[in-house]
């Protein structure tokens, strides 16, 4: 997948597909789904609501594509190349980096999420490729609580302390200077998140 907006990863996307999908990335990212309204989306990518509807059947199809894309460009970016033999700490740092630089390059995605990573609405489709990257991360914490790395406690409640973290902090960092400082005390503190409080610590795993 390129390294460009993740939106325009697929490059059979009609033009006014890809504006309406843009447009409503940003709309939705700071409104969230509840505050998000069509004529607004609309507005933003300069078509009508009828070519909305064209494309989309409604508000939540549209909020699901969106979703969709940003799941497969996450779980492409975490599983690719992913280092199973390697330490906990190695593996963090490679999710951590991987995923701030999605968020680096478009930082609408840590405020996309931060604003609807608890939203109920999301299709049997969408669902499924949340659980599958969500599974992924899990299972990763859990090698990592049973040889004694990281803290013991639910896998998806230490998992969304951490999202927070990253995403909060993303929005914070953003035109602020000097920013390789900023992400070392932004790593440490979610390494420190999952680490902190370990017992049984038997080395690398």
């Amino acid at each position: 997948m390129p390294d460009g907006n993740w939106l325009l990863m697929d490059n059979g996307l009609d033009e006014r597909y890809r504006q309406i999908l843009d447009a409503a990335f940003t709309i939705f990212a700071r409104d969230g789904y509840d505050g998000t309204r069509l004529p607004v989306i609309a507005f933003e990518a300069k078509v009508s609501i009828g070519t909305i509807y064209r494309h989309f059947p409604s508000k939540q199809a549209l909020f699901d594509q969106i979703c969709q894309q940003l799941i497969m460009a996450i779980k492409y970016r975490l599983m690719i190349n992913f280092p199973q033999q390697a330490s906990c700490e190695v593996q963090f740092d490679f999710l951590f980096n991987k995923t701030l630089q999605l968020f680096q390059h478009d930082p609408r995605s840590a405020t996309f999420i931060m604003r609807n990573q608890f939203a109920t609405i999301l299709d049997s489709v969408t669902l499924a490729k949340q659980a599958a990257l969500i599974a992924f991360l899990k299972q990763t914490i859990q090698k990592g609580q049973q040889c004694g790395v990281l803290r013991a406690g639910l896998p998806e409640l230490l998992l969304v302390t951490v999202v927070n973290q990253m995403t909060s902090s993303v929005i914070f960092m953003v035109g602020r200077t000097p920013w390789p400082e900023l992400v070392q005390t932004l790593r440490d503190c979610c390494w420190g998140s999952l680490s902190e409080g370990a017992v049984n610590y038997v080395g690398n795993d």
